[in-house]
Order: structure tokens, then sequence, then C-alpha cells
């Protein structure tokens, strides 16, 4: 299977490197991880190439079957003008993933993302929406009004419900912050909480393993979620990973 998807957004703080190593990563098999970035400043050691050196990117591209481009929003309007500049670069890519929040300023800089990708002859099947940080008290037309009010919308077909890929408010990383713990770590951890809670004494040990399960049962909620949402990113991307 070959599959290569850039991950952007004009805008920062829309949970892009959430969705990069807890959504994708995690369930696109052998799948390599190019940050656009001038400074790894996610804590990681995935290697950082500048959007400056496109072509160690198409490379590092051209050398894995499968590949996501995670493309820092420091670093999109180079990505994005050398795309402008290399003819046919786009096409190279497979999917477009612009993660979207419900802020306001959010909103219109996702819509002007999509609409610098289909200035630059982007198909419109290519590029898909995510909808992070959804509330699910409220519908995804009224969580994301701005971008559901623009001609954008009607162009993505957003109003069917196979191209609305959400991914609801979540409090498990607020928590992680401050216990210090992955979510990856937490998701995967098998200890008996109920167990090592009765088997101490010790009211601040029993507090801190109190916490570790509470985000424990929060991140396995959480990663059957995302499976629901990887499965409709599939759908509506017509993607079979067998293949």
């Amino acid at each position: 299977m070959f599959l290569k998807i850039a991950l952007m957004n004009n805008s920062g703080n829309v949970g892009k490197s959430m969705i990069c190593d807890n959504l994708l990563r995690t369930r696109i098999p052998n799948a390599e991880v190019i940050k656009i970035e001038t400074i790894n400043s996610d804590g990681s050691n995935d290697e950082t190439i500048s959007a400056k050196q496109i072509k160690q990117v198409f490379t590092l591209m051209d050398t894995h079957d499968t590949a996501i481009i995670d493309v820092g929003a420091s670093n999109i309007e180079i990505f994005m003008n050398n795309l402008r500049i290399s003819n046919g670069a786009h096409e190279e890519i497979d999917y477009f993933l612009i993660p979207t929040t419900p802020k306001p300023k959010q909103q219109v800089d996702t819509l002007m993302t999509i609409e610098d990708l289909l200035n630059l002859g982007v198909e419109k099947e290519k590029i898909k929406l995510i909808f992070n940080f959804h509330d699910k008290d409220l519908t995804i037309k009224q969580n994301y009004s701005i971008i559901f009010a623009n001609d954008i919308a009607k162009t993505l077909e957003l109003d069917k419900i196979s191209n609305q890929i959400s991914i609801s408010d979540n409090p498990v990383f607020d928590m992680l912050g401050e216990l210090g713990y992955s979510f990856q770590d937490i998701a995967s951890d098998k200890r008996d909480f109920k167990m090592l809670i009765r088997s101490t004494d010790d009211k601040d040990e029993r507090a801190q393993l109190s916490h570790l399960r509470s985000a424990q049962r929060l991140a396995i909620s959480f990663t059957q979620e995302l499976d629901q949402t990887f499965a409709t990113l599939l759908k509506s991307c017509d993607i079979n990973l067998g293949e």
C-alpha cells in the first residue's frame, strides 16, 4: 500500500500533534512521520525538517510507502510556496487533512487553508476536515458554524455524515499533563489500580493511583472513539489499508 498524508492548518493550536501521534501513527502500519518544523518543539524524537528543505521532504516521502507529513503552522507558508513553484508536487500527496477547532480564529484560518489548497489545484476529494475538540452537546454544524456558513462547506460536501470526521473534547490530556504521563503510556498501562489502591495505607499514594486509574479509563474510552474516527476517515477517503 502507498499512502501519503499531509496534516496541516494555517492556524496553530488545532491538535495536530495529537492527531498525528494518537490517531494516525498508531493505526497506519509502518508510516513514516515527517515533521515540517524549524525546530522540534513537541518533545518527540522525530526528525524535523524545515519547509525550505523541500527536496529532503520529498525524498523521505518517496523512500517510504506510507508517510504522514505533519506541517507546522510556522512552516506552512514556505511549504505551500514550494508546492506552488514545483509543478505537480501537490499530486504526490494523496490526502490533505485539516484539523480545526470550534474557536472562531481557527475556523477562519481553516477556511483560508482549504482555499489555498483548492487554488493550488488540489482536488476537493483529497481535502478532509477533522473537527477536533467537538462539544458533543452541540451538533457539528452548531460547533463549527463559521465553516458551515461558507461555500467551502458545500464544495467539500460537509453535510454528508461520512465527511463529518470528528474528535470530541476530552479532559484526558489535561489530566495527563498534571500526572506526567503520555497518552500511549496510560492507555497501554495494564496495572490493576483497584488492587494497588487497596494494597497501600498511604493516602497520598492512594490519591495518585486513583488519578492514574481515572486517566486510564478516560484514555481507553478515547482510544475507542479514535477507532471510530479513524474508520470514518478511511471510509471518507475510500482507503483500504489492506491493499
